[in-house]
């Protein structure tokens, strides 16, 4: 499985959401969510963990709404990419019931938290 950066999401492209993390950040999001099983067939969510807390890792397509999800493209043998998620504005940003319930068993978000995001509903981290 490769990762690819998608320059999209770096370069300020005003239809894109964008990173505000490095890229060794954004690749080792894709990789804590690939040894945790957060990545299904074609689609996977991540997080920017900084001490075991998910902390903010981009800005929405408005560049100005911050976001602390990952999500992740790609196919079993091909390339994958990601970017920061909007799962308040994008249906297909909301994570996976599986991926939701990992992240409130590791403590990475509080059930009520986990409501919010499966409601697209905003949350505060």
């Amino acid at each position: 499985m490769t990762y690819v950066i998608n320059q999209h999401h770096r370069n300020g492209n005003r239809a894109k959401s964008q990173w505000r993390i490095t890229i060794p950040e954004e690749q080792a999001s894709f990789e804590n969510a690939r040894g945790c099983g957060w990545l299904e067939t074609d689609a996977g969510w991540g997080l920017h963990l900084v001490n075991g807390n998910a902390e903010v890792l981009g800005v929405a397509q408005d560049h100005a709404t911050s976001v602390f999800l990952a999500k992740y493209v790609g196919s079993e043998g091909g390339p994958w990419h990601g970017y920061p998620a909007d799962y308040r504005n994008n249906v297909q940003d909301i994570p996976t019931p599986n991926v939701l319930g990992a992240w409130c068993s590791k403590g990475h978000f509080s059930p009520a938290k986990i409501r919010k995001i499966s409601r697209g509903q905003p949350c505060n981290l």
